[in-house]
């Protein structure tokens, strides 16, 4: 999703949006972001503001957002192309919908990048891009694509920065830290202890 929204916002090679265009956009995705729901972890930002969006930004655009604010705006072509991205990615996330409709989804994902050659060009075809092909496999093995997703392990890179105190061996670092906070074998054994004997008080 950000690479298509680069090439929108950045390339020159007649698929970049106008300043008018991208204002447009941005308008948009402000105009939505008080009707967003809740369970959203993030409301939408600007196409200005890109350089600022997490992940779940544009997972939110790639599944949702996306459609309703470019319409009309983006190029027919180009529009119909991002709308079989979203599909697709629409059917892999859901455990659901992932078993019945894995073949369709296969094909749609070779139409998205046979099709991204034809309008983005040949260096759109990047390794990110490729490995999209195999994606299916991986969503139908473990029943749709959140269940393998990195999201769980990108939240914690905050708390493993601040773990890190200067630039030599960061890993260790990290790992001599994570293990300190994890309680000593004998910790663990004296609390088991304490769970039995209270079990035996009450009686259980």
């Amino acid at each position: 999703m950000k690479k298509l929204l680069l090439s929108w916002t950045s390339e020159a090679r007649g698929v970049r949006l106008s300043s008018t265009q991208k204002l447009e956009v941005s308008n948009r995705l402000l105009q939505i972001k008080n009707e967003i729901l809740s369970i959203f972890s993030r409301t939408p930002r600007s196409l200005g503001e890109m350089e600022r969006w997490k992940a779940t930004g544009f997972q939110q655009f790639m599944l949702y957002t996306g459609k309703l604010v470019q319409k009309g705006i983006l190029e027919d072509d180009l529009y119909q192309h991002f709308l079989g991205f979203s599909v697709v990615m629409c059917l892999l996330v859901s455990p659901t919908l992932v078993k019945s409709h894995s073949e369709y989804a296969g094909n749609l994902l070779h139409y998205f990048v046979c099709r991204g050659r034809e309008l983005y060009g040949e260096e759109f075809i990047v390794y990110n891009i490729h490995s999209m092909l195999h994606i299916t496999d991986d969503a139908v093995q473990f029943n749709g694509l959140e269940n393998c997703s990195a999201f769980k392990f990108k939240s914690n890179l905050h708390t493993m920065k601040r773990i890190v105190r200067s630039g030599k061996h960061p890993l260790g670092q990290v790992t001599k830290r994570i293990e300190k906070r994890q309680p000593s074998p004998l910790e663990k054994h004296r609390e088991k202890n304490c769970k039995c004997q209270a079990q035996c008080i009450l009686g259980v």
